[in-house]
Order: C-alpha cells, then structure tokens, then sequence
C-alpha cells in the first residue's frame, strides 16, 4: 500500500489545491474550478450543511468576506493566498502573543500542548525576509526602518499587490495598527506582530486543548434555531460587544447525519446499521408478500408485472422500516446533546424493535434445522442472539449519554478517554481534528521556511565566487540575494523530489493509536465504519455457525423422541418407491414372513391368522356379556399390548410426548395395572378353544402376531397409511457403540397406530438407489448379507464402471475445507483492509497523487452524491460474493486435481503448462543475452544480428502467444474474483467504452463527502468563518488581512500564481519609482486575473 508523494511544501500546496477543489460547490467550469477561488455561495452553502446554519450570500460578503481575507464587503472570492492568510489566525495569535509578552508560556505543559506550540521565531524570520528583500539587504530586523507609506508602497510592490499602491486610506490603517498611532515608530519584530494579530485577539487558543466541538467553542450556549418559513425571531446567541451577529440554525436531524457525522458516537451509528441490516436478513427477508401477489399467469407481461410489484412492496418495507428503525434508534446520538428525552427514546426504540423481535421464535430457509421445529427447542432461531448484543451495546451508549448529561464537570479521565475513543466520541474526533489543523498549519509554515534557507550547494557557489580573484573584494558591489528568489528555486528543486509514505501495518497502527487523527486530521465516514463492521460480524457468524447441510439424522426407527417423528410426513403414493423396490406392499408384507414362520414353530400347524382370529372370537365374547361395543374391546386389547410392552423409560417419553393427546391419553399407575389384569384374562381365557392344554404356547404366539401386525385385526400395510422420510434419514442398529455399527438409509414405513414410537420400514434405498448399506456389522444379518451378496455379484459390476465418477468420501472433505478456508481468508482481508485503503485514498487526495484542482475530473465526484448510499450494500453483498468466487473457484481446482475422472486430464494439462513455462524461461534468457549483446536503449548496437533475432522472435511467438492470451484471461477470471467485493480499487481500466465500475468512484465520493465537512482545514475555517459571524467587525479588519496576505506572500512565493485581483492602473512613474531596482520580468497569467500588470523577480 505504499507509495510515492511529494515532499514538503510541495506536499503542502497540493493539499491546499485539495481543499480548495473540496470546498468549491458551484465551479463547474473548468477555468473557474482551477482558479482555486471559494466565493459567497461555497461558504454559504458549507455552513449549511455543516452546522445547518442559515445564512445569504450577502451576508457572506459583508461579515465573512469583509475583514477576514482583505475584502471590504465587495469580494466575491476568496484565493488561496488569502486562505491561507485565514488559515494561520490561530498561529499568528500565539506567536504575537509570546512577541508581545501579552501571556507568559506555561512552564508546564501537556503533551497536546507542547505538540500544538508554533515556530517561536517565525515572525521575526519572515519580517527578516521581507525587510532585505525590499530595501536589498539595507535594513533587517536588528536595523528596521521606520513604518512610512513609501517603505509599505514598496512592499506592495515587492509582493505584487499593486492594487493597494494607491489606497492611502488603506495604508495609514496599517500603519496605524502597526505603530499604536506613533507616527514613525520603526517596523520591529513587535510592531509587525500587533500588525499581524490585533484584530483578531478575540480568538483563543484555549479552545486548541479543550474537548468540544468547534460550534460550542464559538457559541456555548448555543444558536438561535430558525423556523422552516425564515421568521425571524429573537437571537439566543451569546452578546460580544454591539456588533455580535445572530446566527440561525435548522434542525438538520444530527442523529442521521451520515454526511458531517454530527452524532455523538461513531459505535452507536455501526450498531444501528447492523441492527437493520441484520434484522432484515434474518427476519424480513423471509417475508416476500402475500399470496394474494402470485399470479396464475405464464405470460412474460405477468411475470415483469409481479416482479415489479414485488421489488416495489420490497422498496416499500425497506424504506418505510429502515426508516423507522434509523430514526428511532438513532435518537439521543446527535450533537448537540442538551435533554436526556432523546437517550430515554432511544432506550425505548432499542427495546421495541431490537429486544422484542429477538425473543420472536421464527424460521429462516438458510440457517434453520428441521429439529428447531420442536418446542423444546431453546435455541433463538434466526440468530436473535446476535440482535440482543446489538441492543446491549446501544443501551450502554445511551446510558453514558445520559450519564454525561448529568453530570456534564465529570472529569475526563484515562479510562474515561478509552471509553470514549472504543465508541467513537464525536466530540473526541474534533478535539483531534483541531489539534491536527493546528499541527498541520506548524508543519506547512516550518516547510516554507526551510525554503528561504540556502542549501549547502548554494552556499558553495557564493563561497567559491567570493575567492575568485576580482570578487568578493572590497571594490565589488555586494549582490543582495533575494529570499524569495532562493524560495522560489527551491520549491522547482522540489516539486521532482519524493518520498515513499503508508503501508498496511503503519496505518492501523497509526489509526488504532489515534496519533492519525492528531496529526493527519483523517476522519473516517461512519458509512464505511458501519459497513466494515457489517462486514466482520458476518465473517465471525458463518465461521461460529456454519450453514445446515440438510441432512436430517435419526438413530432408531423406534422413534425416541417427537424430533424424528417430525421428520416424516404421510405418504401419497408409491409410484416412485415401487420402480426400484418392487411393490411397496409386498415388501412391507414380506417382513413379516419370518414372524409366521415363528408362530408355527410355536403353535404347531397355526398362524396369525388363527391366533389373531381367536383373540377377536374372545374379544367379542367379552362385549357380549358386558354389553358393551366390541370395537372398543378390541381397542383396549391393541392398546394395552402396546402398553405392555413399553419400558419405564419408553413411558414416560410416551407421556411427554404425546401430552395433552386425546387420542394417546397418558399411561399411568392405573393403566398399567389394568392392562395388565387384560393380559392375565387374555392368556388364561382367550386361547382355551384354540389350543387346551397349550394355552401358553398360544399367548407367546399370539404376542408375536401382536409385535408384528399390532392390532388383532390383522392390517395389511397396504390398507393402512404408510410415511415417508421429509430428507434423507440414516437408520442404525439399536443400542449400536459408534465405531461397529450397520447402516442405511429410511425410504418408506408403517408406523404402529397403537404405539406410534415404533415403525416397520423400508431401508436401504437413497436418492434412486438401492443395496445402500454400510457398516462392519451387515454381514451379521441374513437378510442384509444375503442382499449385499446379489449386489455385489450382480449390481456392483455395472455399477462400478459409474462408481468411478462419484468422488471419494477424502476428496469432498479436503475440496471443502481448502475452499473454505481460503474463502475465509480472502474475506477476512477483504474486510481489514477498507480501513487502511481509505486512510491512503485520502492521503493520496491530500498530497497530490491523485488529481485535484487542476483535474476536470474530480468534478465527476460532485455528480450523484446520492450513490454513497451505496456503500454499505456494496461492501456487505461485494464480500459474500467475493467469498462465494474464491471458495468455488478453489474447490474447483482442487476437485479437479483429486478427482479420479479428471485427474488425468488435469496432469495432462499442467504437463503442457510446465512444458510451456519452461519454453518461456529459455525465450526469456535468450533475449535477456540478445538484448544485452544488440541493444543499447532504443537503439541496434548491431542491426543485422538484431533483425535477424527479432524476425525469428515474432515466428515463435505465433504459437506462444495463445498461452499468453489464455493466461490474460485466467489472469483476468483471478483478479475479478478477488476484487469483485473490493470497491475501493477499480478492477476495469479507465478510458473504456462503457463506465460499468462506479462503486470504486462511490468509494471515494464518500470519503470526499467526509472531507469536505471534516478535513482539519476546513474546520479551521469553520471556526474563523463562525467568528465573523458572531463577532462580526470586531474580528477581522482590511488592515489586519493585509499584513496576513504579506506574511503568507512572504512566507509562500509560489502561491502567487493562484492569486486573484481585479485590474489596476498603476502610473509609470510609480512602477519606476517603487522598482527601480527590480528587473522586470513576464507577467504571471491567471484566469481570474486580466491584463493586471504582474512581475516576477530573477534570482
């Protein structure tokens, strides 16, 4: 991420061409946008949209414009020369200060405060400068001439400011705020520091180290708040003095302020938007309307139809809850923060729409389980968790706001500083950012002033012309050299000089130190810390979480629990079973052959259908003599077997699932002991006809019939209702240990009415295939192993030459967990580097390395700045779709590498790859050696051996080239994947027929946004234009801005090309007069500037 700047002053001047081009509203023409002019409109338009503070473009004129940067209520621009003159109010205010002894320096000084101390010297050093450059090195600071009009007039005209030649007026004001009205006083050190800073002593420095905002330094207890309809009303300002200004305000909605970041802090807002976008991707996403939206119709105009109406009632919900939750959630989080209602409406929006719909037990298609159907289930579905912890911490925020509130004095301790800086005090931002103005306005002035040094090469040449025999003597005139002259050739030294600036690791860590935002002044937009949050809950949620698979598990047929028994649903028909298992019936039917065959053994020469026959003869018998239905005789039979044969634990499962059933009542004390007087009954009365003397042997056969068919009336499966599993389900062996087990897969089952936690069913068939058994322990059943065994004699052969297409278990498990973890990975940087890039974007803004004020481009940023609303969509979907590309695009070449089907293709092709590398690392050392034998530069050092070699390169080079076209394209299909969700760096070039990459402008356009509000220069000025606004003429005179624009035009030659003046008539013998001495030379060309009369000096 590093990369080349300028260095120093030129540095310095490329970001005051940057603020410039920042500030600028309505310079659409180009001439006019590189004039690096600001007028009424720009500041009145800023100060709106900052402060939301109300004012007209008169207004602008006669209390900003008027005093502050030379005008006298006429100016329509402000240069940059001039705005620098504004910017350094604060500095000359402390240097005159020490100058005049009007505050004694603190012995003991905070870190802030000794970082924020100005160059103590500076004006006395640039007061040296002008003095020697306008008198040729007569008088200085140690022998300054007196303060007259013609020594001013001679400034004037050294620093090109002609127009003010003829203002007498003008000048006895400067010469009377320089010398006290002593007429004659000398044009000291001290005389030129009250000239600099007397009127502006309103200003305090104070403010530099206090922890509030720029507005509450100018106005503490507030402004006046203007209605929508422009009534006036009376000023609730502090009063400074007769001619103090009212200022209106409008509410601006600070607290969704996402622009000037007017909110009190930056956690609150990333909460907020993690609350909304999480909110709709887990509980409206799944709400896409009504039925009453679907349409019945094929056509293709039906179908855009409802998609229209769709995509509308989705902009609808989103706009309209978006909305709500922005502004409610939001409330008590704008500045400026005065009442504890808006804190308490915020705690009351954050339990309504975050708490509440957290405890809301809801599905989602994605990330919901068919077990969390249940219940019992006590697991928030939907991740509600994640809601609650966003809640959490917006509910802490509101609580210290409404701590701060009540208790406004509490002193700011360490901790109290951490607190602040972990939720991105506002307030603590603007403590930094006016530190960073100040730190930044230091620097450009001690980068100037190394300017006006000579160097040591400079100082060589003056050395060795002073030896040389005839120079240098006493005879010679001594040649005055020019400061600016030397500023001037210096600051051309410079412009090609650079310095590598950034990195990755430098920026977080200058970031997360905050020694960025005291020095850089860099302010983040809370859209894009919003974002980057969104960004690293989803990376933490799928990596903890993970994505059901849709498999659903069950362990026993028997049915354990009510979970399996959910994961079945009733069975239609048995078309699709029966084309690969025969009939469904018969091989329901076909289970309960071995069971006949066990009665015989039992009963000799009997069956179920004989001993079932007998239980019902007995049973109806019974209803006979108890009057009663023999339906319900036969219902307490079947009921009370199922009873009978369910363990302690199988009844209470029984009751706690089937609780409050009517059809299934509980099983008590009662029931048991009942059940078991009709299991007596039966074995003792019911087979005496069917078997004397065997009664016993008739009950173990009957039993039998009864665990098989479970009724005594006989059902076929096929006259009963068969299930069918909602998934694929795996059936094991009961009580099996984990490690041997058998086995399969469920297809269909006949559920016992009687005792519905158990089934006969249909296994070994998936998906339309059969024989799907595994496990160490099969060929320990006869019927599996007898199965297996045709299978494998019979299938298994036509079935392996289609088996070796189907990947093996390892390769699916490695294809996934490399995808994985490089998807991971990639989405994880993707993610931490929006911070560090944004950071280099601005700098890259700041220092010149990308175009500014002289770039017509930079006039596209202006242009639909709705689209920063972009941002937090783009980098939410741009990371899951980058995440999705690389983690297929892995698990495709690694499939491709490990897939027994493809894997001859691929070595194959990664032996021509090879075969062709090799081929272009010998092409690659031929021409290296051809190159180093035939050419030198652009030019043959032997032409007939260089056309030769060339003639035959671009022979071979027919064929070679197709593998440098494929490998553009898979360079191509690369970079697109891991850029795609990357917009902040173009991925297509510039200059393309089609514009189809905008985010990365949006990108930009949103930092820009932040910028133009936040940039420490911009608040400086904020706080000098608010000044003129409040104090009005007691701020800022004509005389003061002028001596300012003659310090900085000192100070900064090279900012006269970007100085705007109307024409002036300057008499000859007044030019002659005042520069005599001063070759003439070309005349500088501004747009702005027309036929004035400019001169440069020649060093």
């Amino acid at each position: 991420m590093k990369f080349l700047s300028p260095k120093g002053a030129v540095k310095d001047a490329k970001e005051l061409e940057y603020l410039v081009a920042l500030h600028q509203t309505t310079h659409a023409e180009i001439e006019e946008f590189r004039d690096g002019s600001i007028d009424d409109e720009d500041v009145r338009v800023f100060l709106m949209s900052r402060f939301g503070i109300v004012v007209t473009n008169e207004q602008v004129r006669e209390y900003i414009f008027k005093g502050l940067a030379g005008g006298d209520g006429e100016d329509e621009a402000i240069d940059i020369l001039e705005l620098v003159s504004i910017l350094m109010i604060p500095m000359l205010v402390k240097v005159s200060d020490s100058v005049l002894g009007n505050k004694k320096r603190t012995s003991i000084l905070t870190s802030d405060q000794e970082r924020l101390l100005p160059p103590p010297t500076i004006i006395a050093d640039v007061l040296q400068n002008i003095l020697s450059d306008t008198t040729d090195g007569e008088s200085s600071t140690a022998k300054p001439p007196p303060l007259t009009p013609s020594i001013l007039r001679q400034i004037f005209v050294q620093y090109d400011e002609l127009e003010l030649v003829k203002d007498d007026k003008l000048i006895e004001e400067m010469i009377a705020v320089a010398c006290r009205g002593r007429p004659g006083a000398p044009l000291d050190v001290k005389a030129f520091a009250r000239a600099l800073s007397s009127d502006v002593n309103l200003y305090n420095p104070e403010n530099e180290t206090r922890y509030t905002e720029i507005l509450t330094d100018i106005f503490p207890n507030g402004v006046e708040k203007a209605e929508e309809s422009g009534a006036e009303k009376a000023a609730e300002t502090d009063v400074v003095g007769d001619s103090t200004q009212s200022v209106k305000k409008v509410k601006t909605l600070s607290h969704m302020d996402f622009t000037a970041d007017t909110f009190v802090h930056s956690l609150h807002v990333s909460m907020l938007w993690l609350v909304i976008v999480f909110s709709y991707f887990f509980y409206m996403l799944g709400v896409q309307g009504a039925d009453f939206l679907q349409s019945s119709k094929d056509g293709f105009g039906y179908k855009v139809g409802y998609a229209v109406l769709r995509w509308t009632i989705t902009m609808l919900k989103l706009v309209i809850l978006g909305g709500a939750f922005g502004f409610c959630l939001g409330l008590g989080n704008g500045l400026p923060l005065k009442s504890i209602i808006g804190p308490l409406l915020g705690l009351i929006a954050t339990a309504v729409l975050v708490f509440v719909p957290a405890s809301y037990k809801g599905s989602n298609e994605i990330f919901d389980t068919d077990l969390e159907n249940s219940d019992e289930h006590s697991e928030w579905p939907g991740l509600g968790y994640l809601l609650v912890i966003f809640g959490i911490v917006l509910v802490l925020l509101q609580v210290k706001n409404i701590f701060d509130l009540m208790m406004p004095s509490f002193e700011h301790t360490k901790l109290y500083t951490i607190v602040d800086r972990v939720a991105g005090s506002s307030t603590q931002l603007s403590y930094r950012s006016k530190q960073a103005g100040i730190f930044k306005i230091n620097q450009l002035v001690k980068n100037a002033y190394e300017l006006h040094k000579l160097d040591e090469k400079a100082q060589e040449r003056s050395l060795l012309k002073s030896s040389r025999p005839g120079e240098g003597s006493n005879d010679s005139p001594t040649i005055h050299k020019s400061s600016k002259a030397i500023a001037l050739r210096n600051y051309a030294d410079q412009v090609d000089e650079l310095e590598e600036v950034g990195g990755f690791v430098w920026s977080v860590k200058e970031y997360f130190s905050g020694r960025l935002a005291g020095t850089e002044g860099i302010w983040l937009p809370s859209r894009l810390l919003a974002a980057n949050a969104i960004q690293f809950f989803a990376i933490i949620n799928s990596q903890m979480r993970g994505f059901y698979a849709g498999i659903g598990v069950c362990r026993d047929v028997s049915f354990e629990g009510p979970e399996c028994y959910d994961l079945f649903e009733p069975l239609n028909s048995t078309e699709g079973l029966d084309g690969l298992i025969g009939d469904t019936c018969t091989s329901l039917q076909s289970a309960f052959t071995a069971v006949e065959a066990q009665v015989t053994d039992t009963l000799l020469g009997a069956n179920c259908s004989v001993v079932l026959s007998a239980a019902r003869d007995f049973a109806n018998e019974a209803a006979i003599d108890e009057n009663i239905d023999p339906a319900e005789i036969e219902n307490i039979i079947n009921r009370c077997y199922g009873v009978n044969t369910m363990t302690a634990e199988d009844i209470e499962k029984f009751n706690e699932w089937f609780d409050d059933d009517e059809f299934f009542p509980d099983i008590t004390n009662e029931t048991l002991s009942y059940c078991s007087e009709v299991a007596d009954f039966i074995k003792t009365d019911a087979f005496t006809d069917l078997a004397p003397g065997f009664e016993d042997d008739a009950f173990q056969a009957y039993r039998l019939c009864m665990e098989a068919y479970g009724s005594i009336e006989m059902e076929s499966p096929c006259d009963t209702q068969l299930f069918s599993p909602l998934q694929e389900i795996f059936a094991y062996e009961k009580d099996y240990d984990g490690e041997n087990f058998c086995v399969s897969f469920i297809s269909a089952c006949y559920i016992d009415p009687f005792n519905p936690t158990r089934a006969t069913c249909i296994i070994g068939e998936s998906e339309d295939m059969v024989y799907q058994f595994q496990g160490s322990t099969c060929e320990t059943y006869p019927q599996i192993n007898n199965t297996m065994k045709y299978y494998e004699e019979n299938i298994l052969p036509q079935q392996l030459s289609v088996m070796r297409f189907f990947p093996e278990k390892w390769t699916l498990y490695l294809t996934a967990i490399m995808s994985i973890v490089s998807g991971s990975i990639v989405a994880i940087i993707t993610a931490g580097v929006y911070i560090p890039s944004a950071i280099h974007t601005v700098l890259k803004f700041r220092y010149g390395v990308i175009p500014s004020l002289k770039d017509p481009k930079f006039l596209k940023y202006r242009d639909n700045l709705v689209n920063q609303t972009y941002m937090i969509g783009a980098m939410f979907w741009g990371l899951i779709v980058t995440t999705l590309m690389v983690t297929i695009l892995i698990a495709l070449i690694v499939f491709l590498l490990v897939w027994p089907a493809s894997r001859d293709i691929v070595i194959n092709l990664c032996a021509q790859v090879l075969g062709i590398a090799v081929t272009i690392i010998l092409r690659s050392v031929l021409c290296m050696i051809f190159l180093k034998t035939a050419y030198a530069g652009f030019y043959r050092k032997m032409p007939a051996f260089a056309n030769a070699f060339m003639f035959c390169m671009e022979c071979w080079n027919i064929a070679l080239t197709a593998a440098f076209v494929l490998g553009r394209l898979v360079k191509f299909l690369l970079a697109t994947g891991l850029y795609v969700g990357r917009i902040d760096r173009p991925v297509l070039a510039e200059g393309l027929a089609l514009d189809i990459d905008s985010l990365p402008r949006i990108f930009r356009q949103n930092l820009l946004s932040a910028e133009a509000h936040r940039h420490p220069y911009i608040e400086q000025l904020a706080q000098m234009y608010l000044m003129k606004l409040r104090h009005k003429d007691d701020f800022g005179t004509k005389a003061g801005s002028i001596w300012r624009l003659l310090f900085v035009s000192a100070l900064m030659p090279w900012l006269r090309k970007k100085r705007i003046q109307d024409d002036v008539d300057i008499g000859k013998e007044i030019v002659a007069k005042m520069r005599s001495s001063i070759a003439q030379g070309e005349p500088e060309k501004n747009p702005r500037r027309i036929s004035r009369a400019s001169f440069l000096i020649d060093p």
